[in-house]
């Protein structure tokens, strides 16, 4: 029988799509408001982020997209040894309208923004700012003698996030209750243990929750380390304490993984359509 449940769950990530589990998910995402003298920029414009590049100036710096010419700034750190350049193609985003600008996917730990305001033909370039949070706000203030100072202002929870993480949990708990109550059958543990799983998943998921929106989880790799030691370790560990040890180690690390495919392919999933909704 356990080869039977092994064959399933080998199934179960054979059928998860490739896109799901290579490139679909959350992206770093950063909103910034742009006032001028201390008013909304109204008009569209466009913004980039800057990066210091280590060594000498690379004049041919791929900043990726159609970036006005007055964007594409070289400014030397004398300090730091290095030159404030646009970011790679790889930072989405710049395209402001109603003040707003907004970057995700490969986004800098550290930055500057080079703002170019058509109406005024100037460009204006910030101060350094480091970025903490998987989801971030700022506000960039700019005057007319071209001084120009970006200041976070991101809450520990938004809107915008607790919206997908609604409908993450939503239609986790519905797959999940099903998955486990079939997987008990299969296992012949009996139906009734389906109650452990589902409580140590949620559980498990508002710890993930806590984690993942505190932690500095800006690389791929790192977070997908994150992910795979909460949502599936710590699911095996808490169904196997839940149920006083009536499930078995092996019943709970067979039920673990099932549980997180299914998270991590609905997160993925929910957390992708909703960034391409924002």
């Amino acid at each position: 029988m356990n080869k039977i449940v092994l064959g399933l769950i080998i199934l179960l990530l054979v059928l998860v799509p490739t896109t799901v589990r290579a490139d679909m998910g959350p992206k770093p995402t950063a909103v910034i408001k742009v006032y001028y003298n201390g008013e909304l920029v109204e008009e569209d414009f466009q913004a980039k982020m800057l990066v210091c590049n280590e060594g000498k100036a690379n004049s041919d710096s791929d900043a990726g997209g159609d970036v006005v010419s007055q964007l594409l700034v070289n400014i030397p750190d004398e300090t730091r040894n290095c030159n404030w350049q646009p970011a790679g193609s790889w930072t989405w985003g710049g395209n402001c309208t109603g003040g707003v600008c907004k970057f995700n996917y490969s986004l800098p730990d550290e930055f500057k923004l080079a703002v170019y305001i058509p109406s005024l033909d100037q460009t204006f370039v910030s101060n350094n700012i480091i970025r903490k949070l998987y989801y971030s706000e700022y506000e960039l203030m700019l005057w007319p003698d071209r001084e120009a100072q970006i200041i976070d202002t991101t809450p520990l929870f938004t809107e915008k996030e607790i919206v997908p993480y609604i409908v993450f949990f939503s239609i986790s708990f519905v797959l999940i209750l099903i998955a486990a109550y079939i997987s008990c059958l299969i296992l012949k543990i009996g139906a009734k243990k389906t109650i452990y799983p589902v409580i140590s998943n949620i559980v498990n998921l508002v710890i993930f929750a806590v984690l993942f929106e505190l932690g500095e989880y800006v690389w791929d790799f790192l977070r997908m380390i994150m992910i795979i030691v909460v949502l599936f370790g710590m699911n095996v560990l808490l169904t196997y304490i839940f149920s006083g040890k009536k499930i078995k180690l092996s019943h709970s690390i067979i039920l673990g993984l099932i549980i997180f495919i299914i998270n991590f392919a609905v997160f993925s999933v929910v957390t992708t359509v909703y960034t391409i909704i924002l």
